[in-house]
């Protein structure tokens, strides 16, 4: 029997699966896609167990045949209450689904023999030496013989991964299996261009997340005479936000909605006219689901040159991109792209080619059913899906790359 621990930084997945018993929308996208298969395979090869080291209460729950939920409680989190928690569990394969270097560490430790399979869904930004000291110091737990497997969310991700020095020949880029698609959208054309602009934005509510920038950008295009609204839907520095808003004299021009159910997330973003996502380059992004969302919408894109966002995203061809922390540069973006319908027209319609130039052969549930496996088969799938693997050779050339991805085995 095998006993198969993910652990996430927080959560609570005996929610999550009530909500989906009940047939109640996902908090957030991606939670009906894990319990299903989660469930198939733990039903398959013993149990699986998602573990949030942070839940609103503290649980140990079975949710099906081969499905169990643990909660860690509303404690401040605490690495040696992970090992502690870990060590109780004693998985056969152990998933962590965060990028915690003293989790991959003492994971790496862990006596006997369960091999283990990190999964950070984070890039790693250019930082000062304190954070590149501790990116140096993740990259060589990584790279620890018992570390099987490290996945991450898109190739951007990954390289980033492999320019703090882990081994690329262990990373594998996966995805979410997207059940809605472009397709079904036609391209939208810009309406009421002389009234009111409408913006959206979805995501973590905070400054490092530029919704401050957003703000000031409201502030500079009310000030050019254009009538704007910016409604901003997420969880997190909701308060400081909203003063922000008001010392900036446009708290009549933004809307804090609070956090929206996914279910509602592809209209709140359609009934916009642009979909911001002004990320600072110091925010440990991965590649939002924002962006798939807003592509599936075919809602143009005002987006920051984040460096998960350039390369993935082509300026005048599938977004507008502006410099991080510029607000300046933001208004004058959405300004310029609600002036010309010819341009907000291409972005519209090139969106469903962008969307499916960004999927990957590999997904999530399936990465981690054929690393469980471990059949000589699965192995050599994996083997030829690594960052160093000829499939991704051009997209990572197109990205101008510069990570080392030679094996620093």
């Amino acid at each position: 029997m095998r006993r198969v621990l993910i652990v996430q930084y927080a959560g609570d997945f005996a929610d999550a699966y009530r909500r989906m018993q009940c047939g109640e929308g996902e908090t957030y996208y991606g939670h009906r896609y894990l319990l299903n298969s989660m469930a198939a395979l733990g039903g398959r090869v013993g149990e699986v167990a998602l573990m949030s080291n942070i839940s609103p209460q503290a649980f140990d729950v079975v949710l099906a045949p081969g499905l169990r939920a643990i909660g860690g409680g509303p404690d401040a989190f605490d690495s040696r209450k992970v090992t502690a928690r870990i060590a109780a569990y004693d998985p056969t394969h152990l998933i962590l689904q965060f990028p915690d270097r003293r989790g991959a560490s003492c994971a790496a430790r862990q006596p006997g023999g369960q091999p283990h399979a990190p999964g950070p869904p984070a890039s790693f930004p250019p930082a000062g030496l304190r954070p590149r000291i501790a990116y140096r110091l993740l990259a060589r737990a990584l790279n620890r013989p018992r570390i099987e497997l490290i996945g991450n969310h898109g190739i951007k991700a990954s390289l980033s991964l492999a320019a703090i020095g882990t081994d690329p020949t262990k990373v594998v880029p996966w995805d979410f299996v997207y059940t809605v698609t472009p397709d079904g959208n036609v391209p939208r054309t810009l309406h009421g261009a002389d009234g009111r602009i409408e913006l959206t934005y979805v995501g973590r509510i905070s400054e490092s997340k530029g919704c401050g920038d957003l703000i000031r950008a409201v502030r500079a295009i009310k000030a050019s005479g254009r009538r704007v609204r910016a409604r901003l839907a997420g969880s997190g520095d909701v308060e400081e936000m909203r003063a922000l808003a008001s010392a900036e004299g446009v708290a009549g021009e933004v809307e804090l909605v609070g956090h929206m159910p996914h279910t509602g997330i592809y209209d709140f973003i359609r009934s916009g006219h642009v979909a911001v996502v002004p990320s600072r380059h110091d925010y440990m992004e991965g590649f939002p689901l924002t962006i798939y969302e807003a592509l599936t919408t075919r809602t143009p894109i005002v987006a920051s040159d984040h460096p998960m966002f350039v390369g993935n995203l082509e300026h005048r061809q599938s977004a507008l991109l502006f410099p991080a922390a510029d607000p300046t540069a933001l208004a004058d973006r959405i300004l310029d792209l609600t002036s010309d319908g010819v341009l907000y027209e291409r972005l519209s319609r090139n969106a469903a080619a962008t969307w499916h130039g960004l999927q990957l052969p590999v997904k999530w549930a399936e990465l981690i059913s054929r690393w469980v496996d471990g059949r000589p088969e699965d192995l050599a799938f994996i083997g030829a899906h690594t960052l160093r693997a000829p499939l991704y050779a051009a997209r990572v050339k197109a990205y101008g790359a510069r990570a080392n991805i030679s094996s620093n085995a």
